[in-house]
């Protein structure tokens, strides 16, 4: 089983005269609500630099996730102002992609307690289920079980 990622290449102003180009790899994902149907399925962005997936609450509060504790999501710059207050949840997603490939995978995340946030997957929680490969030069990328 394949899931295909699609990339999202976005041009930036850096400074007067130099710009460069923003790649960004997406999946679509859904999440397993609590009365066993599917969520709808969102845009979520694969973060080669996060080791822990994000979920915004829309996603997350109809689900049947197991609360394991309550926590800060903090990035690159770790301070309070630019923290997230979340819990830290075991959370049933699926992966699916253009072509209908669909597979549900159970995940350790952040479940972020606002809506601020894009729902954010995390390059290391893909990585324990299957083989990634994101080609960035040639535009492909996939998670492969």
């Amino acid at each position: 089983m394949k899931i295909n990622f699609w990339f999202e290449v976005k041009k930036r102003l850096l400074s007067k005269n130099v710009e460069d180009e923003v790649v960004k790899v997406y999946t679509n994902i859904r999440v397993l609500n609590s009365d066993k149907t599917w969520s709808y399925s969102v845009p979520a962005i694969i973060d080669t630099g996060a080791h822990t997936s994000l979920l915004p609450k829309y996603l997350w509060e109809n689900s049947d996730y197991e609360y394991i504790s309550d926590s800060l999501f903090m990035g690159v710059k770790s301070n309070l102002l630019c923290s997230l207050p979340c819990k830290v949840g075991k959370i049933t997603i699926a992966l699916l992609d253009t072509e209908g490939n669909f597979h549900p995978i159970d995940i350790i995340a952040y479940l972020s307690k606002t809506n601020d946030t894009p729902p954010i997957i995390g390059v290391s929680t893909l990585m324990n289920k299957g083989k990634v490969c994101i080609d960035y030069k040639n535009r492909k990328g996939f998670l492969e079980f």
